[in-house]
């Protein structure tokens, strides 16, 4: 087995950036001149999009054409080589063929030669004896050889799923007459040639993302679906492998003390990935998932952990999953694990641009068989051309006139002195305001260019000029669906000017995004159709079904989520879940867990999983306050003898960045939940850190709340008719800390509730 560090150093990996090639005992030093000028003249051919990636030899260098196809040049020779893979153009280069089957030279077909690269040509005298490679009489570079039909060609370009299917293609033992005394081959198992091939391959992925740069994230991010990588952002791919890599050490018989200290060393690199404040977290995180993982089957019952890769797939036995799983664990009785890794109790099911999201929302319903008219309701609530017309109305001729009279000495005063503290007090003081100040100055009529933008912009020919986008839209002629009304730096200097003079204009801008998810939920709890699909892509964002097992995945047997709360992680399972939703669930669980096992009619089985899922989306309820921002997503669960509790599971709203950009949309795990999960369901049972913390993270976010509500939204904001009051509450009960955790009833809930009854 290689060891960690040699993995990060091998020439089996694809990685150009760790500079000229260095004989493997002498990383880190300075390179040869010869290989310092070869490297200088790839990377500028690769800049320059003559070429992808490289990788330089001792005595050559291969290369990516743009067509997919890999060429090899040995150093001193002008003549490039095309092969269907980077392995064989490598064995060209160094000399070493295999003994088995030879090397598939591509024809001299353009179509394979796509690349305008100049090749790299040092005379001989030039090439450092050791670096010169030796002449060959191999079959192989006579290039009457190359154009003989008879040699089979491989395909142009393999991907690293079809390269590892078909190093289990190759495990499969020739048809032989079998003794009773032999046993026959285990696929997937140690016994399988090819298993730690694929392991090998797998592992190298894990040290690969694990030793990655910024410019490295930036280009996989790009390139994860063609790699054979799960799809996930290149910093929590990382943060992943730093728990992938850690139960792997452990299972090599690694120290805990020396696994973190060779993490924090890796994320400490200048240019690392994770060398940030949050990214640092990840080494913490992914140990305390490592130990979670552990403490639940046990090392000595671990048989193999691997990554969600090709490799790893193929390795585990789980290709075609279809799950949130990021990794697999492999239990000695055969047991396939996929475990969902979260670096802490903010997840995220949705979070991004409100179109964005409500797009991928509206799909994961047809995918599920919604009925068209409730996703179409969906998208019309959603639709933030309703969020832009309440923009708009409020910016009629008559208030934009009033506005230019109210505000006029203000902007004298800025433009007057763009860079003065004044300016940085109405605009804010970021580094480059030219882009609001340059706005500020009066067109030819004498009035502020920011307002004539929005006067033009809301007018006849700004209309116009919206339609005709549209419609390039519709027919595909642009990317990104236009909106009707100002443009965003033009609405950004009005609301900031309106918010410095404390102006009603403001407050009517700044509650639009308000009025915008109020549209949304009203919508919604008005339909039971949508508010019942709505339900299941909650569930279906926590993975539920695949996690209570109810449907057998021929790729997996079970799924968790594992959060990496330190010191030893945390676990949603069919446990926890239970947990919160009841006996009366967990009876139905049981009986549809029956119906699975003994029932083969697909009827009885479909009313029996219909049942369960409709008693938990009769659990799920939407808290939501007329004139909030976001509303909480809860879990009711029935006591007995008429009590109740509520679990708060997500919150789900409004995110906006400001007034001229777009909103976003969210729904966020809550805090709760990473605490319930690590420490229990009853939250008088949490230590008292735990407590102090969730409910002072509690405080601050009611503050924040409260901060949006300034002095001027008292008269004007439905938001702002209890302020007072719901200060005098929040005080107290901070005074009355501990009386107060009876119940998460009277702790969230009751706080929520009665800042805006």
């Amino acid at each position: 087995m290689k060891s960690f560090k040699s993995l990060f150093l091998s020439e089996d990996l694809l990685d150009e950036s760790v500079g000229p090639w260095r004989p493997e005992d002498q990383v880190g030093k300075n390179a040869h001149a010869f290989h310092r000028a070869q490297w200088d003249h790839h990377m500028d051919q690769k800049t320059q999009g003559k070429h992808k990636g490289f990788k330089q030899l001792q005595k050559g260098v291969v290369f990516q054409s743009n067509s997919g196809t890999w060429v090899g040049q040995r150093n001193g020779v002008k003549q490039k080589e095309y092969f269907p893979s980077r392995q064989q153009a490598e064995h060209w280069v160094n000399g070493t063929m295999p003994n088995k089957g030879g090397i598939s030279f591509l024809s001299r077909d353009k179509k394979f030669h796509n690349d305008s690269s100049a090749s790299y040509d040092h005379g001989e005298k030039e090439i450092p004896g050791k670096f010169q490679h030796a002449p060959s009489k191999m079959p192989s570079e006579k290039p009457k050889k190359v154009s003989k039909p008879k040699p089979k060609v491989e395909k142009p370009k393999q991907t690293d799923h079809e390269l590892a299917q078909k190093a289990l293609e190759k495990s499969e033992p020739e048809q032989q007459p079998e003794k009773e005394t032999t046993k026959p081959l285990q696929r997937n198992t140690p016994d399988d040639p090819h298993y730690q091939e694929l392991k090998e391959r797998d592992t190298a992925k894990v040290a690969e993302s694990l030793s990655m740069t910024r410019d490295q994230a930036q280009d996989r991010a790009m390139e994860a679906a063609e790699r054979g990588i799960g799809a996930g952002n290149p910093v929590s791919q990382a943060g992943e492998c730093m728990t992938v890599r850690t139960v792997q050490r452990m299972l090599e018989g690694g120290n805990e003390n020396d696994i973190r200290a060779e993490l924090q060393n890796i994320v400490n690199q200048p240019d690392h990935v994770l060398n940030s404040k949050s990214g640092k977290e990840w080494v913490d995180a992914g140990m305390a998932c490592a130990h979670n993982i552990i403490d639940t089957h046990g090392l000595e019952n671990i048989q193999d952990v691997a990554w969600d890769t090709d490799e790893g797939n193929l390795l585990m036995g789980t290709s075609g999953h279809g799950t949130a799983a990021d990794m697999f664990v492999k239990l000695a009785d055969g047991t396939r694990v996929g475990v969902s890794l979260k670096k802490d109790g903010a997840i995220r099911i949705h979070n991004g641009g409100y179109d964005k999201v409500s797009r991928k929302i509206a799909q994961g319903m047809r995918d599920r068989g919604v009925d068209e008219q409730t996703v179409k309701k969906f998208e019309e609530a959603t639709n933030t051309n309703n969020y832009w017309k309440d923009i708009n109305e409020a910016l009629s001729p008559e208030k934009l006139k009033q506005f230019q009279k109210d505000t006029q000495s203000v902007i004298n005063k800025i433009v007057d002195r763009p860079y003065s503290l004044y300016a940085d007090e109405v605009l804010g003081d970021a580094a480059d305001k030219s882009k609001y100040t340059d706005i500020m100055v009066d067109d030819e009529n004498g009035v502020p260019k920011f307002l004539s933008n929005i006067q033009r912009d809301l007018g006849p020919e700004g209309r116009a000029e919206f339609k005709s986008k549209m419609e390039k839209y519709h027919q595909g002629l642009l990317k990104k669906a236009p909106r009707e009304g100002p443009d965003e730096n033009s609405l950004k200097v009005l609301s900031k000017i309106a918010a410095y003079q404390g102006m009603d204009l403001y407050s009517t801008l700044r509650d639009a995004d308000v009025k915008h998810f109020n549209r949304f939920i009203t919508t919604m709890k008005g339909d039971s159709g949508l508010e019942s699909a709505m339900k299941d892509e909650i569930l279906h964002g926590m993975e539920l079904d695949q996690i209570l097992g109810i449907e057998k995945n021929p790729a997996l047997d079970k799924l968790s989520v594992v959060y990496g709360v330190p010191p030893r992680g945390a676990e949603l399972n069919e446990q926890s879940l239970m947990n919160m939703l009841g006996n009366d669930t967990q009876d139905l669980l049981e009986g549809v867990h029956e119906q699975f096992r003994t029932h083969t009619d697909d009827k009885k089985k479909s009313l029996a999983k219909e049942a369960l899922m409709k008693n938990i989306k009769d659990k799920i309820e939407v808290d939501y306050a007329t004139g909030a921002k976001d509303g909480t997503i809860k879990f009711i669960k029935d006591l007995g003898n008429g009590q109740k509790t509520e679990f708060p599971i997500f919150t789900m709203g409004v995110r906006t960045k400001g007034i001229g950009v777009s909103p976003g949309f969210e729904m966020v795990q809550t805090q709760f939940m990473g605490n319930a999960l690590e420490h229990g369901f009853d939250i008088d049972q949490w230590p008292e850190k735990a407590r102090k913390k969730w409910w002072n993270n509690e405080m601050t976010r009611a503050r924040k709340q409260l901060k949006d509500l300034d002095e001027t939204d008292k008269q004007t904001s439905q938001r702002g008719k209890s302020v007072s009051e719901y200060m005098k509450f929040l005080t107290d009960r901070v005074h009355n800390l501990k009386e107060s955790y009876k119940s998460i009833a009277h702790s969230i809930h009751e706080i929520f509730q009665r800042s805006f009854n």
